[in-house]
């Protein structure tokens, strides 16, 4: 997940993984979604894919482990 930048009109540099604890579909479409955040990552490179916003990402959490 990366929160969106209108200043910038385009996504964070920067993200969490989630894990979809619970998700619960309204009539309308919509749904309440409730999430744990798992890891962090930085957005390496961006692209358009069918439609949607897809990019390469650099995992934190390997940097951590591999310095120890």
């Amino acid at each position: 997940m990366c929160i969106y930048e209108e200043d910038q009109v385009t996504y964070s540099k920067y993200g969490t993984c989630l894990y979809i604890q619970d998700m619960n579909l309204l009539p309308d479409g919509r749904s309440f979604i409730k999430t744990i955040g798992t890891k962090r990552f930085r957005i390496t490179d961006r692209s358009f894919r069918d439609g949607y916003n897809v990019a390469k990402v650099y995992n934190f959490l390997l940097q951590i482990k591999s310095s120890n």
